[in-house]
């Protein structure tokens, strides 16, 4: 259901024109005999200028042609007569006015009623007093003048500025400080105009009350938003970021953009927006159309080369920019990391070449091991302990027989790999008798290589550390399992219990850890070592499938890594 707007109805009676004329006809029918000069409605009396005339038709003859034809004009009235306006009404003039400065409408009254309509309800308006009806009766429709006082014909919340003989017709300021003055200049129905320093008294009286701080450059708030303003005006071309007592806000066509969250680039550089307002406590990865963007404290850090992380994951950065096309190896303070498509791929393990480096990746992060190829298995062994290979610099003489990395050595990364099928078969053996698994030891692997790497000059038993120990020699196809266990168990089921150590150690259920090794150069053929020991040490054992596994993660890495870059 439609309401009408109850503002209307307190419009008291007619239009004053009609108001007026309704009187003039009422006095010349009581007094015929009167003669009047008519001051209350202005109308023309005279025919239109000849120049006006030609004019007019010329402007009809022209629609009447295609080549003429024009529809409805600019928003802002034709430029050909708002440049003529601007130069004959000011700029010969000496007033600076340009064509842009200049709105063609159909008249400065329709304007002004107009013009109220952006202002909200509750603004006060001050009127010269008298003033041309329209000033007062469009703020009447727009409900913001209060109630109308019929026998002062006044309204209580407007505030009236008077123009009488006694001041010249010129308006008082006002005693009260409205929001919109309606200075009427030259005044109707009075005719005042007023010169160049009573102006003047009204602008100062604006820049006084603070009406415009032409001064002002920021960000401020009104009833319709968040604004730009730029030397006391709202400037509605500016886009970029403004400041104001509560922080830097993003700006979009003059209007705070509240609605915005993500990189923006300004004149102060490029910043993180959450909710219109740059984050200053924002330190991470955040997006833009041009990509994402390294933030640390707010910013964007454009001399960012590292790593670093969001919730979405671990980025390569690279001048301050998420670098997608990257696959590398990349790094921050925390370490390298392998990355896939830009980002850290925790789930990979394995090994990566890039850039003539070698690396061995444990869910992401990225160990060179380029120092530790050549040094064999040690290499190896020290991923696990550092201090490792002091065992192969014990300071006795059989220190000359251990070569670390030769390929015949004990050391050797591919032995080492043969060993560890030792210790398998080892395991295999005691499950038939019902006996737990024997851990890997990484120092008793250690052990082993350097126990059998002088064995296989010394062909005997060195004794160096206190372990049990096998030793076989024999050609590389030779199992020496045929010796340790399947013979000597042989003889002590026999009941010949002469020499059966091999076996005994093997099913020994007081051992709980072993290492294993192969030597290729002895002159006796190959000589196998297998240790045994009773005493674990945290970080030192390990089961035989993790110790394997990361064995083999190792030797893949060295001898068939993934190419990156």
């Amino acid at each position: 259901m439609f309401r009408v707007n109850e503002n209307y109805l307190k419009l008291p009676g007619s239009y004053l024109f009609s108001t007026i004329a309704k009187k003039v006809a009422a006095y010349q029918k009581e007094n015929p005999d009167k003669k009047m000069i008519r001051l209350g409605i202005g109308d023309v009396t005279l025919p239109i200028a000849p120049a006006i005339i030609d004019a007019m038709h010329k402007a009809v003859d022209e629609m009447g042609h295609a080549e003429t034809f024009h529809g409805y004009a600019p928003d802002l009235g034709y430029a050909f007569l708002r440049e003529t306006i601007a130069k004959k009404d000011f700029q010969e003039r000496g007033c600076q006015i340009e064509a842009d400065e200049i709105f063609v409408s159909d008249g400065a009254k329709s304007d002004t009623g107009n013009i109220q309509e952006i202002f909200s309800a509750d603004s006060k308006i001050a009127v010269c007093d008298p003033v041309y009806p329209v000033y007062v009766d469009t703020n009447v429709m727009a409900g913001r003048t209060g109630e109308y006082d019929t026998e002062k014909g006044t309204w209580s919340n407007v505030i009236y500025m008077p123009c009488t003989a006694e001041n010249g017709f010129v308006p008082e300021l006002p005693k009260e400080t409205p929001d919109l003055i309606y200075l009427c200049v030259p005044n109707n129905p009075t005719g005042t105009t007023l010169t160049k320093d009573q102006l003047k008294v009204w602008v100062d009286y604006a820049n006084e009350k603070g009406e415009v701080d032409k001064d002002y450059t920021g960000v401020t708030d009104n009833d319709y938003g968040w604004w730009y303003v730029k030397n006391g005006e709202v400037d509605f071309s500016y886009t970029g970021l403004g400041f104001n007592d509560a922080g830097c806000w993003r700006i979009v066509n003059g209007a705070v953009d509240f609605g915005c969250t993500g990189v923006v680039d300004s004149e102060y550089g490029w910043w993180y927006v959450r909710n219109g307002q740059v984050d200053y406590s924002y330190t991470g990865i955040a997006p833009n159309e041009y990509g994402w963007w390294r933030i640390v404290n707010g910013q964007v850090d454009f001399n960012c080369n590292s790593v670093e992380c969001n919730d979405a994951g671990w980025f390569c950065i690279r001048g301050g920019k998420v670098d997608f096309d990257f696959n590398g190896i990349a790094s921050n303070s925390s370490g390298n990391w392998c990355i896939w498509g830009g980002k850290v791929n925790f789930g990979y393990d394995g090994g990566v070449k890039y850039l003539g480096s070698t690396y061995l990746v444990l869910d992401g992060e990225a160990f060179c091991i380029d120092e530790q190829i050549g040094k064999g298995s040690v290499g190896f062994l020290e991923l696990i302990d550092p201090t490792i290979s002091g065992l192969f610099k014990c300071g006795y003489a059989y220190d000359q027989y251990t070569v670390i990395g030769a390929a015949d050595d004990a050391t050797s990364l591919e032995n080492m790999r043969q060993a560890l099928y030792g210790i398998l078969e080892c395991n295999e053996l005691r499950k038939a008798h019902g006996l737990q698994e024997l851990k890997i030891s990484n120092s008793l692997m250690a052990i082993a290589e350097y126990d059998t790497n002088a064995s296989a000059y010394a062909m005997d038993h060195i004794g160096v550390f206190n372990v049990g120990e096998n030793l076989a020699w024999g050609p590389s196809f030779w199992d020496p399992f045929d010796g340790w266990y399947t013979q000597e168990k042989a003889d002590f089921d026999q009941g010949n219990y002469a020499n059966v150590g091999h076996y005994l150690n093997i099913i020994d259920d007081s051992y709980t850890i072993t290492g294993f090794a192969v030597n290729q150069k002895s002159a006796y053929g190959n000589t196998y070592g297998q240790v045994f020991s009773g005493m674990e040490h945290e970080g030192d054992c390990f089961s035989v499938d993790d110790y394997c596994g990361f064995f083999m993660l190792y030797y893949n890495a060295v001898y068939n890594p993934v190419v990156l870059g």
